[in-house]
């Protein structure tokens, strides 16, 4: 089955199941509040990280149940996805009690002490909101509720407790919505059945507190009710356990409008740090630090970073693997590749940046391709038809040149093979129009005078620096290598297979 572009569990191909694992002790080792930040750029793996994360803590997929099957929730997860994250969860109440029981290796824990819960926020699917905090309290408040209603009866917080928990966020829900779109609006606007839960924390304690300061208490009672913690019964709050976290994982941040991400943080760091909070949230760092700039008019790009460093107190960068071989071929074998599969696989691996969603997408194109060029072999593709694909994905408009013309085949070949054609008088618009789309990637030795330019086509383009560079060895190899006595230089123009490849044809026949 040819692979699609959903997250996934089964982070061993892509070298990062270590980190996912540590994310999760970081979760449970970390002293709350927390915030953790997964970097990462677009499709690198933030989110199957993070999901592999919360599996591990014991959490559940989102679902939903039908009056019709209420014995069987729809999951959001596809059959295999299902499995792997059974099979994760299976071992949670083992991972969390030996990752908390690292503090106290005599034996002293009590398992009824632990609690950890596990929440998932996607921002991006709230838009519309005036305030992120809204609809982030409402998914904690359906969340939590569907976590308690699938724990064993002995583990089970009352459901008093519970009611009051969910009832108390949807109360802080409405205030946040009031704080956002009412003038003067804030806690005064909490329902009246709300406000008789700031009694548990004293009633001088929540007077004498700013409007901040009494959403950020009310949040914190809400989140002790959902985690079962006690009340001590002299009005000074809960009990302080260590083992109970309530952990929200924020995906997609990056993907939302500037103005939601801004607000985000912001309500995160005002209203949302108590303690038992753990924050987990996936983002592309550069994008934030870029929203932060355009929010923050005349703030500069260390102020925002200074602002991403206050905020987190750890951050995981997502891995790039040191190699994806494996993850690469088992792409390929999906589509029914079989000879060659190993060679075929390498060469992805070096002309393709280390980023799952952008190595599947070259796979998938560069099979279909050869599948629709009449391809009915389990052969992988060759050399010359990877090049091309190459090419059309990362450089559209030379190989649209060439597909065009093909005599301008031999543009390509003398670009490629001689490196300071920019600075002769002899170059055509053809060669100066094809060398600049390739200048970031030689090597600066062999290029005189144009440092700074290139220095900045290569900002420009580091994703593709790698790959560039890998593309011109696999071009050099195959048609600019010195040949051996007797044999024919091999000109890319009189290739077979390269013109089969831009023909749209599999194979030189």
């Amino acid at each position: 089955m040819i692979v699609n572009d959903h997250w996934t569990l089964e982070l061993g191909a892509l070298g990062m199941r270590d980190s996912g694992e540590e994310l999760a002790r970081a979760a449970l080792r970390c002293r709350p509040p927390f915030a953790v930040g997964v970097f990462g750029k677009w499709g690198s793996g933030k989110t199957s990280l993070m999901r592999y994360a919360m599996a591990r803590l014991g959490g559940a997929p989102l679902a939903v149940t039908l009056r019709s099957a209420p014995e069987r929730p729809l999951t959001e997860l596809p059959v295999a996805v299902q499995l792997s994250w059974s099979s994760l969860k299976a071992g949670a109440d083992d991972f969390v009690l030996e990752t908390f029981g690292e503090r106290d290796p005599e034996g002293g824990l009590d398992p009824a002490d632990v609690r950890v819960l596990p929440i998932w926020f996607n921002p991006w699917l709230h838009q519309g909101s005036a305030s992120p905090l809204v609809p982030l309290l409402h998914e904690l408040a359906a969340q939590g509720t569907a976590f308690q209603r699938g724990l064993d009866s002995a583990r089970r917080i009352g459901a008093t407790a519970l009611e009051s928990a969910v009832d108390l966020l949807f109360g802080l829900a409405e205030a946040a919505a009031a704080m956002a779109g009412v003038p003067g609006g804030g806690l005064a606007e909490v329902p009246d059945r709300v406000r008789k839960y700031a009694a548990d924390y004293g009633r001088e304690r929540m007077q004498a507190a700013s409007e901040v300061q009494r959403f950020n208490l009310l949040f914190e009672a809400a989140v002790a009710r959902l985690l079962g913690e006690d009340i001590d019964g002299d009005g000074g709050g809960y009990r302080d356990l260590a083992t109970r976290r309530l952990v929200i994982f924020v995906d997609d941040l990056d993907r939302c409008e500037e103005r939601q991400v801004v607000r985000l943080l912001e309500a995160i760091k005002l209203y949302l740090q108590t303690r038992n909070c753990v924050f987990v949230l996936g983002l592309d760092e550069s994008a934030v630090r870029r929203a932060v700039v355009r929010q923050w008019r005349g703030r500069s790009d260390q102020e925002a970073q200074d602002y991403l460093d206050k905020l987190f107190q750890a951050v995981v960068y997502v891995p790039a693997g040191r190699s994806y071989d494996r993850f690469v071929e088992d792409l390929l074998a999906r589509w029914g590749v079989g000879e060659g599969l190993g060679e075929c696989a390498g060469l992805i691996n070096r002309l393709v940046e280390r980023n799952p969603r952008k190595v599947k997408n070259f796979v998938n194109g560069l099979m279909l391709a050869w599948r629709v060029g009449g391809s009915g072999r389990p052969a992988a593709p060759g050399l010359p038809f990877v090049l091309w694909h190459y090419l059309r994905v990362y450089h559209p408009d030379v190989s649209r040149l060439i597909q065009h013309d093909r005599s301008y085949l031999s543009n390509l070949n003398r670009v490629l093979s001689e490196l300071d054609l920019l600075d002769r008088e002899s170059a055509s618009p053809v060669d100066i129009f094809m060398a600049r789309d390739f200048r970031h990637a030689f090597e600066a030795v062999r290029l005189e005078g144009g440092g700074t330019a290139v220095a900045e086509e290569l900002l420009q383009r580091l994703d593709r620096h790698r790959g560039d560079q890998n593309f011109l060895r696999a071009w050099e190899g195959r048609y600019l290598r010195r040949p051996e006595p007797g044999e024919q230089v091999l000109l890319p123009s009189r290739d077979p297979e390269l013109l089969a490849a831009i023909a749209g044809r599999a194979g030189g026949e």
